[in-house]
């Protein structure tokens, strides 16, 4: 809390917006404790060179290393390219799935795919990107190598022409209709794996957010996966329009001017209010998953499948006795709290 004290003390009153945006990517959740494991883990590791190794042509081949496996597997211990799914890449580095960009520059996700593909590193798109799947796709290219990160959403009921949703039509039973449109978009735009996050079914408690009220997806910015679906937009109802696949939002966001114009009856902030409550609540459900419900995934997505939040050598056997095709060890960064740094995880036992 000293820290965003002495920000605010620094900047003028037209750069709060700014503020605003910088804390929801720096706040933690909860005390902060996960943050600082995470750093703290990070901090014990050392790079140490080897001497007289002949590094004139260097590159960042993977080393694997000889590791205690189950009797059915083979050990090894060579030199190898770095190689996921069958795709060689120069280096075993991907951008992780980071949503609503678009408060952070003006360019969003836009900016991150296009890098990605020039310096030939795989970007995973999240869910709550300020883009759509097919804008982001177009601006990755045909030469970038894409994944995309699923929230496991669920079908909102329709709007009935309500001009906002009544608490209790955000707690009916839902279908998978928003998740089979967003499979079937990804795969048709070149997105080859597939990231399911399983750590963050419920919204963390963020002190820096609710100091700052500050929620971009309750003003209609990082709902751009759901505004462009046409499942989702034609559930909706026709008072929202169609999909909108160009969809941009202002940049940087106000939410103090967003605000001002829905207390003042602004139809357009209404409307943004409304499809981004509805969209939130797709990933916040409350509605929990199975290990069996991952057969659903299996049968309408063809390629790789990632899990993304997994912690524990249980789980990661669970996954492997599932026919997952990859994990992800992750404690969600500093957005959820709790769980073990993944840079704590010892992977031999798998």
């Amino acid at each position: 809390m000293r820290l965003r004290r002495l920000v605010y003390r620094i900047i003028s009153i037209d750069e709060r917006s700014s503020l605003a945006a910088y804390m929801y990517v720096f706040g933690s959740a909860g005390t902060g404790s996960t943050y600082r494991n995470n750093l703290e883990a990070l901090q014990q590791w050392r790079i140490i060179p080897r001497m007289l190794r002949d590094a004139t042509h260097r590159n960042l081949d993977v080393i694997i290393t000889a590791v205690t496996l189950p009797a059915n597997r083979v050990a090894a211990d060579c030199a190898s390219q770095t190689t996921l799914f069958g795709v060689k890449l120069p280096s075993p580095i991907l951008i992780a799935p980071v949503g609503v960009q678009g408060i952070l520059h003006k360019d969003g996700e836009i900016a991150t795919a296009t890098a990605a593909a020039d310096v030939g590193v795989p970007f995973i798109m999240s869910t709550a990107a300020t883009r759509s799947i097919e804008a982001v796709a177009k601006a990755n290219g045909d030469g970038g190598q894409r994944w995309y990160q699923l929230y496991w959403y669920v079908l909102p009921p329709p709007a009935r022409h309500m001009t906002f949703l009544h608490a209790s039509e955000l707690t009916r039973p839902r279908t998978n209709e928003v998740t089979l449109s967003i499979l079937r978009r990804a795969k048709a735009a070149g997105f080859t794996a597939l990231v399911v996050t399983l750590d963050t079914f419920l919204v963390g408690w963020r002190p820096h957010d609710l100091d700052a009220a500050y929620l971009p997806f309750t003003a209609g910015v990082g709902i751009q996966v759901g505004t462009s679906d046409p499942v989702f937009m034609e559930r909706m109802g026709s008072l929202y329009g169609g999909p909108r696949p160009n969809e941009c939002p202002a940049f940087p966001l106000d939410l103090e001017a967003f605000r001002a114009r829905l207390a003042a009856g602004d139809e357009q902030a209404r409307a943004a209010f409304t499809l981004g409550t509805a969209w939130l609540h797709e990933g916040n459900s409350g509605h929990f998953r199975s290990w069996t419900d991952l057969a659903f995934l299996r049968q309408n997505w063809d390629g790789p499948i990632v899990l993304k939040g997994i912690q524990t050598v249980q789980d990661a056997h669970a996954a492997m006795n599932f026919h997952v095709d990859g994990i992800i060890v992750s404690n969600h960064g500093t957005s959820a709290h709790g769980g073990e740094s993944p840079l704590c995880v010892n992977p031999e036992p798998l």
